[in-house]
């Protein structure tokens, strides 16, 4: 079964990424989690949860449950994010580091994102 150009599996996989955010979220509220958890579980999740929920919205305006990100879209969004959470959200909170290795774990999570869900079903 498809829905929006997706398979059962990779449903799957978005839905345990959700637990596992909402999970972490829940933790990070109780000052449960574990600091390394806390730095980068977010970084590396973000691609993962975000893209789909924009490859989804393309599909549905495009009519076309094939379209798949080009790999500069992909590279265009990475740098983007980097910039926008690890310079400028830095700049106006101090709750917000720039960490390089958020960059790095933003990148497995585009990486992980092209693999998993930037296919073409269809064809």
């Amino acid at each position: 079964m498809k829905h929006f150009g997706f398979n059962t599996a990779q449903i799957i996989v978005y839905v345990t990424c959700v637990g596992i955010f909402l999970a972490h979220q829940y933790f990070e509220g109780t000052n449960q989690s574990l600091e390394i958890i806390n730095n980068y579980i977010d970084p590396l999740l973000l691609p993962i949860l975000f893209l789909p929920i924009i490859l989804i919205e393309r599909r549905w305006l495009l009519d076309d449950n094939s379209h798949r990100f080009s790999a500069v879209f992909l590279l265009v969004y990475l740098i983007l994010f980097a910039i926008i959470s690890e310079l400028i959200f830095p700049l106006f909170s101090e709750k917000f580091t720039a960490d390089w290795i958020d960059v790095i774990l933003m990148g497995v999570g585009v990486a992980i994102f092209h693999m998993v869900f930037n296919k073409n079903l269809d064809g």
